[in-house]
């Protein structure tokens, strides 16, 4: 979460680890000054000042592409766009 909350705003949480964390990611962004709201819609995109849980979709790869793509246009790189696990991925806890 500290990793987080130094990002600031416009995070979005998927997966069913966000879903596992829901309360200490929102008490997480309530405490660091983020908006804290739950999108229907999984395309959705965070404002600057919030993180968003979304519904998991059976694809997140569009959603990663739908958020490079939005940081793009921005005038963002590849380089800008970094995934945030709530916890380690299952090849880090194999070892």
């Amino acid at each position: 979460m500290e990793r987080a909350k130094l990002l600031g705003g416009g995070i979005k949480w998927a997966g069913g680890g966000a879903f596992k964390y829901l309360e200490v990611i929102r008490e997480a962004a309530e405490s660091s000054g983020q908006k804290f709201i739950e999108a229907a819609d999984s395309s959705a995109s965070p404002a600057s000042d919030e993180w968003m849980l979304v519904q998991t979709r059976d694809a997140l790869a569009a959603d990663v592409a739908a958020l490079g793509q939005l940081n793009y246009t921005g005038g963002g790189g590849a380089d800008d766009v970094r995934a945030l696990y709530v916890r380690a991925s299952d090849a880090e806890m194999r070892g």
